[in-house]
Formats: C-alpha cells, structure tokens, sequence
C-alpha cells in the first residue's frame, strides 16, 4: 500500500487540476469562463466578486496570484475560480444572476456529466456530505479488509518467543492505515478515494485468490511428504 503513495501523490494534482490535465473538461471550463465575462461588469463583480475574494484569501500564495493578482476581467483567472467554485456556489450564483446566467445552466449542466461517476464529482472534495460520504467510508473499510488479510498471510511464528516484526508493523497498519485514508479522503478529490478503494477491492481478490492457491498447494505437498 506504502508503494502507491507516490501514485496517489501525482493523482492528486491531477483530479485538483483536471481542466490543466484533461482537455474535455478543460475546453468545458473555458466556456463556462468566456459565458461569465459576457455578463454585465457590475452583475459579475457582484455575484463573483465574494467567491473570488475567498479563492484569492485561500490561494494568495500560488505563484500565478502572487505574481499577477486576480482578474474577473481575465479568461485565464476566471478558469482557475471555475476549478474552485462547488456545486452549491453554482447553485447560489445562477440563482443570483437570473437571466444573466441563462448562458451557465447547460455549461454547468455539462460540466457536471462530464465530472460525475455513480453520482460522486470525482473533481471536488469528497467532504462529509452526501454522496461524497461514502469515499472515505469505502477508502476505510476497502483498506482494513485488505490488511486484514495481509495480516493472515504473514507468518505468526518467529525466534525466541517474540512476535514476527513483519506481524507486528501488518498489526500496526491495519488499524492505523483505515483511519488515515479515511480521514485523507473527506478533504481530497473524491475521484482519489475512489481510485484508492478500487485499488483495494482488486487487492484483497488479489490476495484472496492466493491464499487459497498457496493454501491447496501447500496442503498437497504435505500430503505427499506425509
């Protein structure tokens, strides 16, 4: 599990940054992007200015912002607050926009399609609300059944009475590894969780189908021993 960590590192910019990474949902963004600068200067300040003011507090030291400030008034910032922006903002703003976002209902509505698997947005935080709930919980459970296993893989036997170290560190992990992937995932992209508990699930059919070759395989060669 230790050895996916840089996976999950390098998966992690990219479902935060899908629209930089993936160009259909980076094509979606910048339409949603050129829809809001052909609304009203004063509308737009208005109903975007306290989202950008947050996303600018949250991000003022990114290199991009830090250098060149924040722009409604720019393509390429407007981009960067739709990669911020959650279902529920969208929600509030066209519903504050009125006609002014007639042009951002079928763009959102693409943007959703294009984001969502089995109701999850794969692209924001899985947080603790639902369906995003789930990631964590599955992340959880996915990862104690798979150590769990591992743990009755591992040899309990060792020299002069003291526990297997390989044991005591499969022990170790399988308590503490469920509540750190559980507790990573509320706040990560749900599309992460979700790749960390498919992970899981292939792993324990992984072990499960060689526990039982190497048990059938071991109780043969007994027998012929015997």
């Amino acid at each position: 599990m230790l050895v996916q960590l840089p996976i999950l590192y390098a998966l992690f910019y990219i479902f935060q940054n899908a629209y930089v990474y993936v160009d259909v949902i980076g094509q979606n963004y910048t339409d949603i992007a050129n829809a809001i600068l052909q609304i009203p200067q004063t509308t737009r300040m208005e109903v975007f200015g306290p989202y950008a003011q947050t996303f600018v507090d949250q991000y003022k030291n990114v290199a991009t912002i830090k250098a060149n400030g924040f722009d409604l008034s720019r393509l390429n910032d407007i981009v960067m607050l739709v990669n911020y922006l959650n279902v529920d903002s969208w929600q509030s703003i066209v519903s504050q926009l009125g006609s002014n976002g007639t042009a951002l209902v079928d763009l959102l509505a693409t943007k959703n399609n294009i984001e969502t698997f089995l109701f999850l947005p794969l692209v924001s935080q899985a947080g603790l609300k639902w369906p995003g709930i789930m990631v964590p919980i599955l992340a959880a459970i996915t990862t104690y059944a798979q150590s769990k296993i591992m743990m009755s893989m591992t040899p309990p036997a060792s020299n002069g009475g003291q526990e297997n170290p390989a044991m005591a560190m499969t022990k170790t992990m399988t308590y503490v590894m469920p509540f750190m992937m559980g507790f990573f995932c509320i706040s990560m992209p749900a599309g992460l969780g979700l790749y960390w508990t498919i992970s899981n699930v292939f792993g324990i059919i992984q072990q499960v189908i060689l526990q039982k070759y190497y048990k059938k395989k071991f109780m043969g060669e007994a027998a012929q021993n015997g």
